[in-house]
């Protein structure tokens, strides 16, 4: 059950990040994904507002050119938004799957408080097998 959970979390981190990918070459080749196309749909209301007789031509030009870049900055925003939301969701897939590991290792390898003291302390001794390697400067060193 365990390394189902992995290797779900292992697949949805792939795809999240394939959504990064792909929205990161979105804004990269300034094409944004259609459902970006509903705040276009606000300009022409506004243009046709704009279209009046009680705007003058100036009015009108800064009006229109405030409302593209108004637009234009929240279409940004949204991407950024989005990509950042999607690199979160990777990190999240990750450490969820990172954590399912930590888990399985712990399962399987259960030790002791006397193991976990004696891996801690590690081992005093130095069998005279291994005393052979070294100089005999450092060979005194290890017996005092």
């Amino acid at each position: 059950m365990s390394m189902q959970i992995i290797w779900q979390a292992t697949i949805n981190e792939c795809k999240s990040q394939e959504e990064v990918d792909i929205l990161k070459q979105h804004l990269y080749i300034k094409r944004l994904p259609k459902s970006f196309d509903y705040l276009d749909e606000s300009y022409s209301k506004i243009e046709n507002k704009l279209a009046r007789p009680i705007y003058n031509d100036n009015t009108r030009t800064t009006m229109s050119a405030r409302h593209r870049k108004i637009i234009a900055q929240n279409k940004c925003d949204l991407m950024k938004l989005y990509i950042n939301m999607a690199e979160a969701a990777v990190r999240g897939y990750r450490q969820y799957g990172e954590d399912e590991k930590q888990n399985l290792i712990n399962l399987f390898t259960r030790l002791t408080s006397e193991q976990l003291a004696l891996l801690a302390r590690g081992p005093k001794y130095v069998p005279p097998c291994q005393i052979q390697f070294y100089r005999q400067e450092t060979k005194e060193k290890i017996i005092e």
